[in-house]
């Protein structure tokens, strides 16, 4: 007996650039509150246009850790099963709730099907990245959708949010 499995996908290289311009945005609050600086930010855009163009990330996480606290986590979901069929402005980060000196961190978690991820992971290297990061535990609730053309990322608030 043999079985087949095809997955469909509404992704394409215009859709991410397009979905990415809210992520930058987001990225560019993080800037203004100084926890990354405009170099840094500047990489991460680079570095998750490519692996979405890769097609190997189920999703990424832009981490937030207070100099006194818990760790806390933007979640970007990838959608890419064309569900998502509008975009919301981004924005909508309470970060002035969040202290100066708090460091920003980028973690990634790859798709179970994502296959041989050797030349992403040779890629990533050459660009700096390192291996080991955990993401955040804790609900996620979602709080904007950013898409196009069915193809989009779901940012949800992950961790203690309320302090």
């Amino acid at each position: 007996m043999s079985e087949s499995r095809t997955r469909t996908t509404t992704f394409s290289v215009a859709r991410v650039r397009q979905v990415m311009d809210n992520v930058y945005d987001d990225i560019q609050a993080l800037i203004s509150r100084k926890f990354l600086s405009r170099e840094e930010g500047a990489r991460w855009y680079d570095d998750l246009v490519y692996l979405l163009n890769a097609q190997v990330l189920e999703l990424f996480e832009v981490q937030l850790a207070p100099p006194l606290g818990l760790r806390r986590a933007l979640r970007y979901q990838v959608r890419d099963d064309g569900r998502v069929q509008g975009t919301m402005p981004s924005g909508g980060l309470d970060l002035f709730s969040l202290p100066s000196g708090t460091a920003a961190n980028l973690c990634v978690h790859y798709r179970r099907d994502a296959g041989d991820l050797t030349a992403v992971s040779r890629e990533l290297a050459r660009r700096g990245w390192t291996t080991g990061g955990s993401l955040v535990s804790g609900a996620a609730v979602a709080d904007r959708t950013y898409g196009a053309g069915g193809w989009g990322l779901e940012r949800s608030r992950v961790g203690n949010w309320d302090v």
